[in-house]
């Protein structure tokens, strides 16, 4: 790793590690709430408890959040709260999402476009693959070759 340039760097450096140490911590906090470590794991997390007080500070306030954020009354999405939603997103994106109806919708679906390049492409090749001399005549197989006559261009 390089050095960094300046303070203001290094501060940013530091910062940083500060924060994933604190998300390492809460996701520790959060494990251990839920019941999610094994035996040595929580032996670990409640020997640092008893002995760190930093750490002991930090797991109360973790625990004085989540009681907070349990106590909150449950509430239920209003009425029609998803239509709602829809209909603003269809606005403001001008009927890109939540169209009312797919195929009346401002757009072409590409299925669509794919079908009609199909068909177009099919037809070109057939077209191209139709004979186009009409001078060309079968040859009568059961002749011998001595009494066959050629085709007259002039007809």
């Amino acid at each position: 790793m390089t050095q960094p340039n300046n303070n203001l760097e290094a501060n940013n450096l530091e910062h940083t590690a500060s924060l994933l140490q604190i998300e390492e911590q809460d996701l520790m906090f959060n494990a251990y709430y839920e019941g999610d470590m094994t035996s040595e794991e929580r032996q670990d997390f409640e020997n640092r408890l008893e002995h760190d007080e930093a750490f002991r500070k930090d797991y109360e306030d973790f625990l004085s959040i989540v009681g907070g954020l349990r106590s909150l009354p449950f509430e239920f999405a209003p009425d029609h709260f998803v239509e709602k939603v829809q209909s603003r997103i269809r606005t403001r994106s001008a009927g890109r999402f939540f169209a009312e109806n797919y195929l009346t919708s401002n757009r072409v679906p590409y299925e669509v476009i794919a079908l009609v390049m199909i068909v177009v492409m099919a037809a070109a090749y057939m077209m191209m693959e139709a004979p186009r001399d009409n001078a060309i005549t079968t040859a009568d197989v059961t002749l011998d070759p001595s009494q066959r006559q050629a085709p007259n261009p002039n007809k």
